[in-house]
């Protein structure tokens, strides 16, 4: 999440982003290889090369910390980071890269007989206080992987979400973030053998991505909203959908690795994300009155309506233990802030609404009011 003090209001989370504490010199020991191997005029091309991608990487890691300084072009940080990450994949082909500090290391060339040890720190993306250092290059593709789903995901942070071509970019950067931490699980962190650093837990990865995943449905049911042609049960369909994948997250924060991973973290990520389960959960129950007063079920209308109330209510609850969680700096995220907004508007609706149908069925319907839990919303898609 970013911090406060910007003017667009946010109620998305980011996935963390990953720093390099310490700057690697990657053409030292490339170069030094090139020159001990190699003869010929190839090898002045070869080393400036090495110094070339060398300081490409050290531009690609230093914008990765002005990401939340500034208005940096993201886009062009993604692609210095695809940039580096084919470079890695050059560097396999030609060389024998060790896979820790004393290892033989392995090749795709069999003609590679020296071997070249490279090494790379890198931060956890829950709290730049814990680094993890690793000498696999398969490691350090799969932390610029994990990199490059976080700056995808500031793309759809940025974007204000006030019209339709906005939501749309917005829905397809939270989705292109999600789909690189699916590549990341299921293709890259298998090819990893030595050890990995804790953020590159499994589940950790499928909590970040499903996050990304209902933040995308979050944006869906933004495009569906100004829609006069959608019923109000379709819109209550999509929020639960929202709900769902919400809940999906929140429980594999509540799991045994997440939820001791989660400690670490400043941000309250799992009260975040109940929050935002529960949110959802009552807007869609709003949106399925608004449907049962337009066909004149004044009954089902208050039964509904008093079960979205219920949900709203807990949702509120846990805005104080946010705000003191977290080592006590969740004060300082915008995020929290939007999201007490968001609740608190959607509670103020219902308690409105609520009121003039208890009235108007008192005065005039006299309708039986049915048990809350005989009240469902449907979902097109209940597997997240």
């Amino acid at each position: 999440p970013e911090k406060a003090g910007r003017k667009v209001r946010r109620t998305m989370l980011t996935v963390g982003l990953k720093y390099c504490p310490e700057q690697t010199n990657m053409a030292k020991p490339l170069i030094g290889y090139i020159k001990a191997t190699y003869r010929g005029k190839n090898v002045e091309e070869a080393v400036a090369f090495a110094t070339k991608k060398h300081k490409e990487r050290l531009e690609f890691t230093s914008s990765l910390s002005t990401i939340q300084k500034k208005k940096s072009d993201l886009n062009a940080v993604i692609a210095q980071g695809y940039s580096y990450y084919s470079y890695l994949r050059g560097l396999q082909a030609r060389f024998r890269i060790a896979k820790s500090k004393a290892g033989w290391g392995v090749t795709l060339n069999p003609f590679a007989s020296k071997v070249v040890r490279l090494q790379f720190t890198w931060t956890d993306s829950f709290n730049a206080a814990l680094t993890f250092t690793s000498y696999d290059i398969e490691h350090e593709k799969a932390s610029i992987l994990y990199t490059l789903a976080s700056v995808q995901s500031y793309i759809g942070l940025r974007i204000r979400r006030e019209n339709a071509e906005e939501i749309k970019q917005a829905l397809h950067a939270f989705q292109g973030a999600a789909g690189m931490l699916d590549f990341m699980e299921t293709t890259q962190i298998p090819r990893i053998t030595t050890p990995k650093s804790g953020d590159m837990h499994p589940k950790l990865l499928q909590l970040v991505k499903t996050t990304m995943i209902a933040q995308a449905q979050e944006c869906v049911f933004e495009a569906c909203l100004p829609n006069s042609k959608l019923s109000k049960a379709v819109l209550a369909s999509v929020a639960m959908g929202a709900a769902d994948r919400f809940k999906h997250a929140y429980d594999l924060a509540c799991g045994f690795h997440a939820n001791q991973w989660l400690a670490k973290c400043r941000y309250p990520w799992k009260l975040h994300l109940q929050h935002k389960m529960l949110c959802w959960q009552s807007a869609a129950y709003y949106h399925l009155s608004r449907d049962t007063m337009e066909r004149e079920e004044w009954g089902e209308e208050i039964a509904i309506l008093n079960k979205a109330l219920a949900i709203i209510k807990r949702a509120r609850a846990l805005e104080k233990p946010m705000r003191g969680g977290g080592w006590g700096q969740a004060k300082k995220y915008v995020a929290l802030d939007s999201n007490e907004e968001t609740a608190r508007n959607l509670e103020a609706s219902v308690v409105k609404r609520l009121k003039k149908a208890n009235e108007e069925n008192e005065i005039m319907y006299h309708a039986t009011v049915p048990k809350e839990s005989t009240i469902k919303v449907s979902n097109p898609n209940p597997k997240p």
